[in-house]
């Protein structure tokens, strides 16, 4: 995975358009910009391999994000969630827990980590790989759309869009988000909740 032109000011990059899209915090997503490593590790902005399924669901009592997408290049597709980790308001950090190819760092770690670090997590089944009827019910409906998609996109590939195409769909969603109250996350009170 590789964010070769991470955030300039001239080109909007595909990175760019799918940090917009995220309903998480400005903080996380001003963070992305800043630490290139930490968003190229983010499965959600690798469009070859994975779907993002529009949901971050938020833990405020672990100071936990969860961010789904959908694994459609594997033999098996699973939906899969990664966690960010947040430290004090005033100064903000971001931890990325993941399965990185690339290895561990300070700021993306190991998804093992996590689950050492926040047990309550892996109670059951591992939030971390998810079939369709383990998502939560306000997401299925787009687990089912990502299913279709990986299916079409396994057969078909990618078209990748014009810089033109990505500026028109980045104003759209910018639109969509001015006009409507976007939800930022999706609140839940305990681990697995």
């Amino acid at each position: 995975m590789s964010v070769k032109k991470t955030f300039s000011t001239s080109k909007t990059t595909y990175e760019e358009a799918i940090l917009e899209t995220l309903t998480l915090p400005e903080e996380i997503k001003d963070w992305c910009k800043k630490n290139p490593k930490f968003l190229e590790a983010l499965k959600v902005v690798v469009s070859s391999r994975f779907l993002h399924l529009g949901s971050v669901i938020h833990y405020p009592k672990d100071k936990v994000f969860g961010i789904y997408s959908y694994d459609y290049q594997i033999k098996n597709p699973k939906f899969k969630q990664d966690f960010i980790e947040y430290s004090d308001i005033l100064d903000p950090t971001f931890t990325l827990y993941t399965r990185n190819p690339n290895g561990s760092s300070k700021w993306v770690k190991d998804i093992k980590e996590f689950f050492k670090k926040f047990k309550g997590y892996n109670k059951g089944v591992s939030l971390h790989h998810l079939s369709l009827e383990e998502l939560p019910t306000a997401i299925k409906e787009r687990g089912n759309w990502a299913i279709k998609k990986g299916e079409e996109f396994k057969k078909t590939g990618i078209r990748k869009l014009t810089e033109e195409e990505l500026e028109e769909w980045l104003d759209k969603v910018r639109q969509i988000k001015k006009e409507t109250k976007w939800l930022s996350y999706t609140p839940v009170e305990e681990a697995g909740g």
